[in-house]
């Protein structure tokens, strides 16, 4: 009974604020404008009330707007894309039905209900809440069960949690860093940072933070970051140059939650006026980049330790030099030198 009042109820709400048809089921996995009526020959839109009563496959990404969605108990709905939630949309699972997402589920903030009594199988990501209205509810009780194989980020509320909540992989980093540069050109006053993301899950902002000898760390800059993003970004910051020799920079990303992440490698440049930089510096692995202003100068550079022993020849072709070392370097400082000038300061490594 109350289960028949809350879709009455259901109707009469969203017949007042949508402008939608009705859409009924049919067994052969197609739709109608009437109740075990015939074939309509069309689909469901976001504004339209959606009755499931049948086992059926929404292709590609679906989305609700001012339209609610009811699966009736024994049934399946598949949606073989996203499915997204928006504005004052209504979802209900009842008892023993099934909705099953293929892709990721958005729940946005603005949505009004919803309310899982049956089985939510989410093989993507799970977002509950993104917009900058009120918290979404997600209801569900004893028989309820959300299963999630991705990430979820849920900023909304989930209530009278009595059912079964599982998976969401959230070991995945919220920021995935390609790289992070730093370059400062010769006769130049100034320093270029650069870094660029691949991924990026509610990211807040990035504060950049500098060192002179690797260890002590100080925050010089602030820059925003892109929140939630699954392509490359690009980011660039510029800041007067203080001094000369190894200056060391490091990344910390800054959750919207106020969780933070040091990244694990720790870039640095040598900044000064003989046109080479090295990176990343200190050394964690096996793989040094060498950057020079004129190549041609640099026909060949020699990397030794402290106690004067040889560890590489490095031929310099062009202006960026990938080297990758046999084994990783051992804990200690090594020293970089150049055949161009045999005056220059040898350039000081530190591995880790």
């Amino acid at each position: 009974m109350r289960r028949t009042f809350f879709h009455l109820l259901l109707f009469l709400l969203v017949q007042n604020i949508a402008f939608g048809g009705n859409f009924y089921s049919r067994p052969d996995g197609i739709w109608s404008t009437v109740l075990a009526g015939p074939d309509c020959s069309c689909v469901p839109g976001p504004d339209d009330i959606i009755l499931v009563s049948h086992d059926i496959i929404i292709a590609g990404n679906f989305t609700l707007n001012t339209g609610s969605m009811v699966i009736n108990s024994s049934s399946l709905l598949t949606i073989t894309g996203d499915l997204v939630l928006g504005e004052s949309s209504m979802l209900t699972t009842d008892v023993g039905s099934t909705l099953r997402v293929n892709q990721n589920l958005l729940n946005q903030d603005n949505s009004s209900a919803i309310v899982i009594s049956g089985d939510l199988i989410i093989d993507g990501n799970f977002t509950n809440g993104t917009g900058l209205g009120l918290s979404t509810v997600i209801n569900f009780g004893l028989t309820g069960t959300i299963s999630v194989g991705g990430i979820c980020s849920n900023f909304g509320l989930v209530i009278n949690k009595l059912g079964s909540f599982t998976g969401c992989d959230n070991s995945v980093l919220p920021v995935e860093l390609l790289y992070f540069v730093a370059r400062a050109e010769k006769n130049s006053f100034m320093v270029d940072l650069e870094w660029a993301t691949s991924t990026e899950l509610n990211s807040d902002y990035f504060t950049i933070e500098r060192s002179l000898n690797g260890v002590d760390f100080d925050s010089i800059g602030y820059h925003k970051a892109a929140g939630n993003s699954q392509h490359i970004i690009k980011y660039t910051w510029s800041f007067l140059k203080l001094d000369e020799g190894n200056i060391y920079y490091r990344l910390k990303e800054v959750g919207r939650d106020g969780t933070y992440t040091y990244f694990d490698v720790i870039s640095s440049v040598t900044v000064s006026s003989n046109g080479l930089q090295v990176s990343p510096n200190p050394v964690h692995g096996n793989i040094l980049n060498i950057r020079v202003e004129n190549p041609s100068e640099r026909k060949q550079m020699f990397l030794y330790d402290t106690s004067g022993q040889l560890i590489r020849t490095i031929d310099i072709n062009n202006v960026l030099t990938r080297v990758e070392l046999e084994q990783h370097l051992s804990p200690g400082i090594y020293l970089l030198k150049s055949t161009s000038n045999g005056s220059e300061k040898p350039t000081k490594i530190i591995a880790r």
